[in-house]
């Protein structure tokens, strides 16, 4: 059967074909937009490259819904659109400026020019952990795991037990585009180029002697070294609504083609992930309340139904008439036959934390080095200065604050939800408060968090960037970073191709047999009759499992009453993560199933 492993090419030209096919995007983006919106700023640059992502990923997402999700039609996709940035760039001369300005950023004391190449270095090493081969639970759980089920069946049409699946969205259907082309890496590395676009339109919204502040603060955020190397596109969301965030702040003049841009970004973002919803609501608030010319209030709500039918419509719709919920697993409660584990992921999502200490203590401080790359830092302060900002930023401080109430009454109340006011919030606290006494104090503290992460990021190289390089560079990071890679081998070794088995790991993408989804396996209550009733239908009628694989400790009523003779094991296993600190062991075991 097939796995991610049965996409990939080899190492070294999955990662030019990555960089090629990120840059032609955008290259491609950029020029269509500069000849329909005919606006050459930095801001509208940013806005092009996420609104060709938009189109990329919305073709991609038709394609799978009829059927046609062949690695010949998606090789057929990037090459047309590499041939088309190839022809642009030899007869159009058109240079795509990518740079983020960092040369020419001014700085206020001659003791910190050399504060640009460190900055610059920080950004590399960014992008050399964007194109290593992806490791983290997340993304083999279902980022990537869709997309093989998709090539598998050629179809959107996945098995709705695979729970996780029903959140696919726009993201998911970029990753595909990579998968199919074997850089599974190529999701991430979009990441990173949105990351340049927007440092870039950020540094030209604001003076230039405090560029070089506002770019320390944003690569400083420790909590971009879980989301940059992540196929998991809530960064490239992220990015999307601050990106608009700052335009509402820097104008009072809309066009209708800027308008209808606008919106379509903000459609992307909640296309990605439903968080972004949130995010879209507080910005719809922010537009209305600065009314800027050009915006009519009826053609705006026109604009807002007939984009959101046309960019959400296939996705709401399949998943509607699919799943029985358009927002899967999120109305799941509310259904006449609503599915108890269902429910359960979805309040296990939402009650979700990175830290044991509560909100807002866990946006900047942790117990345990782990545990770094789950915090906002230093950076997290601005959400404090919101009253203060109020008399100078009033609807701006309105719809941020707007925002973080949504968030934490109906998202989850963490760092990387959390990220996103933030980044609204930081360049206005830069903006007021650039000379007063304490603001040193604060880009010291900014710029002393700077140079702690860097050893973090120069240890996630040393991990995992030979995966760049070569196929035996890649084995090696996989077996030893690659959440479930090794136990996956050693289950195909084990058993049969044909065996079907029931096992605990989320590394869906290395499965290579049929499989029972490992949501019923940790959401069923064995002490709910009925729970435990339909756990048992599934396991022996529906799916026929002939195979139990668990960890040597723990879920002991599943292994009281399914594991039968031990067919191999205990096998000791490294806990696969990126996180050198992190680092543990655990032990697996293969049962035959009883009868």
């Amino acid at each position: 059967m097939h796995t991610l492993n049965s996409y990939l090419i080899p190492a070294p030209l999955s990662t030019l074909l990555t960089i090629i096919l990120g840059l032609s995007v955008a290259i491609v983006a950029d020029f269509a937009g500069k000849k329909i919106v005919k606006d050459h700023t930095p801001v509208f640059q940013a806005m092009y490259f996420f609104a060709g992502l938009l189109v990329l990923s919305w073709t991609t997402w038709i394609i799978c819904l009829l059927s046609l999700a062949t690695i010949f039609v998606f090789q057929g996709l990037i090459w047309t659109i590499m041939l088309a940035a190839a022809f642009l760039l030899i007869t159009k001369r058109s240079a795509l400026d990518v740079s983020l300005n960092l040369r020419s950023a001014p700085y206020p004391k001659p003791a910190f020019s050399y504060l640009r190449y460190i900055l610059i270095f920080i950004f590399f090493c960014y992008l050399l952990l964007s194109l290593s081969v992806p490791t983290d639970a997340d993304s083999l759980s279902y980022h990537l795991a869709l997309p093989v089920e998709i090539l598998k069946n050629h179809s959107i049409y996945y098995n709705p037990d695979n729970i996780h699946f029903r959140m696919g969205g726009f993201g998911e259907m970029l990753n595909l585009i990579g998968v199919a082309n074997g850089c599974p890496q190529f999701g991430a590395f979009i990441q990173i180029i949105g990351l340049g676009f927007f440092l870039n339109a950020s540094v030209s919204c604001i003076d230039s002697g405090q560029k070089s502040d506002l770019i320390t603060i944003f690569l400083g955020i420790p909590v971009l070294l879980f989301l940059i190397p992540n196929q998991k596109h809530q960064l490239t969301g992220i990015l999307c609504t601050s990106l608009c965030f700052l335009y509402l702040c820097s104008t009072n003049n809309f066009t209708s083609g800027k308008l209808t841009l606008f919106l379509s970004v903000l459609f992307f973002a909640a296309g990605i992930k439903y968080s972004f919803l949130l995010s879209f609501a507080s910005l719809v608030l922010l537009l209305i309340l600065k009314n800027p010319v050009g915006v009519n209030p009826f053609g705006m709500l026109v604009k807002l139904f007939f984009l959101g039918a046309v960019i959400l419509g296939p996705q709401l719709v399949f998943k509607w008439f699919y799943l029985g919920d358009p927002l899967s697993p999120l109305l799941e409660l509310f259904m006449p036959n609503a599915d108890p584990i269902v429910v359960k992921l979805y309040q296990y999502i939402k009650a979700y934390s990175d830290s044991s200490y509560p909100f807002p203590i866990s946006l900047v401080y942790t117990n345990s080095i782990g545990k770094l790359s789950t915090l906002v830092g230093i950076s997290a302060i601005t959400l404090g200065l919101l009253p203060f900002l109020f008399r100078y930023y009033k609807f701006e401080v309105i719809s941020i604050s707007a925002l973080i109430f949504l968030i934490l009454i109906g998202g989850q109340v963490s760092s990387r939800f959390l990220l996103e006011p933030v980044l609204w919030s930081v360049p206005l606290a830069i903006s007021t408060f650039y000379k007063s006494k304490i603001y040193k104090y604060f880009i010291l503290a900014a710029r002393l968090q700077l140079f702690c992460i860097l050893p973090l990021l120069l240890i996630g190289i040393y991990n995992l960037a030979p995966s760049i390089f070569s196929d035996s560079g890649r084995e090696k990071v996989m077996l030893k970073a690659s959440n479930g890679y090794a136990e996956n081998k050693w289950i195909d070794e084990v058993l049969p191709p044909d065996a079907r088995i029931c096992m605990t790991s989320r590394s869906r993408a290395f499965i290579a047999r049929n499989y029972f989804p490992w949501e019923y396996l940790y959401f069923t209550s064995m002490e709910n009759k009925k729970e435990a009733e339909e756990l048992d239908r599934k396991l022996k009628i529906q799916y026929k499992t002939e195979y139990l694989i668990l960890p040597s400790t723990g879920f002991d009523a599943l292994r009281n009453k399914y594991a039968g003779e031990i067919i191999a094991g205990p096998k000791k296993f490294h806990l696969a993560t990126r996180n050198p600190f992190n680092s543990s062991d655990y032990e697996m075991v293969i049962y035959r199933m009883k009868k």
